[in-house]
């Protein structure tokens, strides 16, 4: 006997059909057939013998052990349950990666830099301590069918983002500390500082970042007033972990000026300690000769590159923003780079998905879209429902907001 499973439809879409709910423990339907159509979360049979999907139209039934809907005639197109709000946990027991990898692991005179990354690293790994199970991207109506109709999400140049200064104010923050460290360092500390500080501006062309933006609320009246226009906007929902076992680099925003000069004056301070004890009196030109400078400005780069692309002004606080940044530069990305129109110019962008094996999950980890304020409640959630179908996200709750619409 062969078990197919069902797919898995959200609560919301089952409203939409017509749904059977047992009074007993015992299968929907019993036949003569070779197959059994089981619950496609727990694997409970629903209906057994079966030599043909039960012939019904417009018909979901719910698993009397999960509690979860089925559709009677659609078998599960994914090998394993997606995403959903019903599996979400509160926050991710999964830890982020922050691995600082450079040319300073391959030098002896220079493993003690090991434990000084790992000390720079640990109160922003402590900013990041909790990771939500969920966050929400904010799009309009043009958006939303792109990204579900496509299976991918676009990760724009930072420095094109609504927020139009958001790299330059890190960049000159950074800029800011580092003058005032300046003053109190040796000459060869000075050239470190030089060497290690080629941060990229928001005109760069050689390299950057490319961000998708997120938030932890789905439903935040600025982000309808900013996104969405007056009537829409969408919020769509992602399982926070799926993107983590894709291997995407995600990152909390840091509102906090005074927590944002602790981080920064901490690491120079740390890395310029350690420079000063290693360098043990000797030269520029003899640092140079015995290969120190290029390790050091590498490792000082990269931690502080951490901060360019995760501060903000504290004006945008509400956001609570998470961001999945991909590093860009031109040699090895050009041929992904894709561009659209908005703001009076070309705003480059690559897209992103965690497609996998076809079978297995969907494109994106995608549990909830919330609908705007609108002004037909009713037509913009059947259309929706109809979309998430058409597009392969049954298991997706539609949601509406709680924000009042105001015109």
């Amino acid at each position: 006997m062969k078990d197919i499973k069902l797919t898995y439809i959200s609560d919301s879409l089952a409203e939409t059909y017509g749904r059977i709910i047992l009074t007993h423990d015992g299968n929907f339907v019993v036949g003569d057939g070779e197959f059994n159509f089981v619950c496609g979360v727990c694997s409970r049979v629903m209906a057994r013998n079966m030599g043909i999907l039960p012939p019904f139209r417009n018909a979901v039934i719910r698993c009397n052990g999960c509690q979860s809907y089925m559709h009677l005639t659609k078998p599960a197109k994914y090998l394993e349950v997606p995403a959903n709000l019903k599996n979400l946990r509160g926050i991710v027991d999964m830890p982020l990666n922050f691995d600082m990898g450079g040319m300073w692991k391959q030098t002896d005179v220079l493993s003690s830099l090991d434990a000084v990354s790992d000390a720079i690293l640990q109160p922003w790994k402590d900013h990041h301590s909790s990771i939500p199970s969920k966050i929400f991207h904010y799009t309009s109506g043009v958006g939303v069918v792109g990204i579900l109709g496509s299976g991918n999400l676009w990760a724009s140049d930072l420095a094109y983002l609504n927020d139009a200064s958001e790299l330059q104010y890190a960049a000159d923050l950074i800029e800011e500390i580092k003058d005032e460290i300046v003053q109190r360092s040796s000459p060869e500390a000075k050239e470190l500082l030089r060497r290690s500080m080629s941060l990229t501006t928001p005109y760069a062309l050689d390299a950057g970042y490319y961000a998708a933006c997120f938030c932890t609320n789905g439903d935040l009246l600025s982000q309808w007033r900013a996104y969405g226009g007056v009537t829409d906007g969408y919020s769509i929902g992602f399982a926070t972990e799926e993107f983590l076992r894709s291997g995407f680099k995600l990152r909390r925003v840091l509102y906090d000026p005074a927590a944002q000069r602790a981080l920064l004056v901490s690491t120079f301070s740390r890395v310029l300690s350690v420079f000063e004890e290693i360098r043990a009196g000797r030269s520029v030109e003899e640092l140079d000769r015995d290969k120190i400078f290029a390790p050091f400005a590498e490792f000082l780069n990269r931690h502080v590159i951490e901060y360019i692309y995760c501060f903000k002004h504290p004006s945008f606080y509400e956001e609570n923003e998470w961001r999945i940044v991909i590093d860009f530069n031109r040699a090895d990305h050009l041929n992904l780079v894709e561009f659209r129109q908005g703001q009076g110019r070309h705003i480059p962008y690559v897209k992103f998905n965690c497609r996998g094996d076809a079978r297995s999950a969907p494109d994106l980890p995608v549990v909830s879209v919330t609908i705007g304020p609108n002004f037909t409640p009713p037509l913009a959630k059947k259309s929706m429902h109809l979309m998430i179908e058409r597009y392969g996200y049954e298991h997706v709750e539609i949601l509406g907001t709680d924000a009042p619409l105001r015109v």
